[in-house]
């Protein structure tokens, strides 16, 4: 069974604009897979689709669940997502709070949600904001601390829509561990591609709400002309190797 498979799923807005237009995508059980592709492609709103935030068109499943409103509160158990505007998801007075927010709502115990808003905080480097209101973090924090509501509820499935946007490099490092380190599956749109061949396996190009290209992730994220051709720059360190190859 496939953690996520998409059979000619699209997405339009109320205005008639095609977002997502007829994909095809499977995604394994603890896969990493990075999305990527120009401003407006249709990435941000791909992951919306995954918990039923929008309702596809076509056949989505998860876990071999057809994302339906009918089935769209079991699958928000099942896939979280970290939206790229943290601002989306922090709304409580404190961080802890936040943090809590997800699993006081499954009914756990004082100590389990302590435990886990604890345990979340730490992973993203936050263990000591607790206490402290995201109205007073930077945009990076506050990004930090979005991830780990997230992180809190122990989803199986992860979409993370930008996470390392606007992060200084002691917090974006953290989060790439997290990425490299945790054992679930994740689905991830970034601009930043150094993160994306540290942490994915497999990267998917969209433009213009289609898949352009699927395949292992070093294969895609070297093809020079493949990424130009969707507006797009290879990581550092392969305009590096290249570079260096020149010479």
């Amino acid at each position: 069974m496939k953690a996520i498979l998409c059979k000619q799923v699209s997405f339009k807005y109320p205005d008639g604009t095609t977002a997502v237009n007829c994909i095809d995508l499977a995604v394994d059980k603890g896969e990493k897979v990075g999305i990527i592709g120009p401003n407006g492609a249709g990435k941000s709103t791909l992951l919306t689709l995954l918990n039923g935030v929008n309702q596809p068109l076509g056949d989505l499943y998860i876990n071999g669940i057809l994302v339906n409103p009918k089935t769209v509160k079991s699958i928000r158990a099942v896939v979280g997502i970290a939206f790229q505007n943290p601002d989306d998801q922090l709304f409580c007075p404190t961080i802890f709070d936040d943090v809590a927010f997800g699993p006081l709502n499954y009914g756990l115990d004082k100590s389990q949600v302590e435990h886990r808003v604890q345990k979340a905080l730490m992973e993203v480097g936050l263990e000591n904001y607790q206490d402290r209101s995201s109205i007073h973090l930077s945009f990076g924090e506050r990004k930090l601390a979005s991830i780990a509501a997230v992180i809190s509820m122990s989803p199986e499935i992860v979409a993370m829509d930008e996470p390392t946007g606007n992060l200084d490099a002691f917090h974006r490092r953290k989060m790439i561990q997290w990425i490299q380190n945790t054992n679930r599956t994740c689905i991830i749109t970034s601009h930043d591609l150094d993160m994306i061949i540290e942490t994915c396996s497999r990267v998917v190009i969209m433009d213009k709400g289609k898949i352009a290209a699927n395949d292992k992730a070093e294969k895609i994220l070297k093809d020079f002309n493949l990424l130009t051709d969707h507006y797009l720059e290879p990581p550092f360190q392969f305009q590096t190797q290249s570079q260096g190859g020149k010479s």
